[in-house]
């Protein structure tokens, strides 16, 4: 399994796609972000990203201007690694104004935020 996880890896690199400079990667997905928003945790819009290739992942997770701007719709799950990503950047929340039936998730985001260390 570690053989064949290894191989497809190597030969995932040589894809021209996966030879985008960094910056011009996190720029497209910065601007996937703006015009393919999650609307729920079955449609994760831009977030798909995350799930194309090991590369993909590992860029996109360490950009933190990327999980600045999080939808408490998504769920407790996501709005903590939201928060986890973003490092010490400024957040953004976001919910649906009568979407107060999941009360718990607002909650829990707000804890998150008030014991975020800078």
């Amino acid at each position: 399994a570690k053989l064949t996880s290894a191989l497809c890896v190597l030969y995932n690199s040589k894809a021209p796609v996966l030879r985008l400079p960094h910056e011009l990667f996190i720029l497209i997905v910065s601007l996937l972000r703006k015009t393919w928003p999650p609307k729920s945790s079955r449609d994760l819009g831009w977030l798909n990203i995350t799930f194309v290739c090991q590369l993909w992942r590992i860029h996109a997770i360490q950009t933190a201007s990327l999980w600045t701007i999080t939808d408490l719709l998504l769920g407790p799950q996501w709005a903590n690694a939201f928060f986890e990503r973003a490092k010490s950047a400024p957040m953004s929340l976001i919910t649906e104004q009568n979407d107060m039936t999941n009360s718990s998730t607002v909650e829990a985001a707000l804890r998150a935020i008030a014991t975020r260390t800078y």
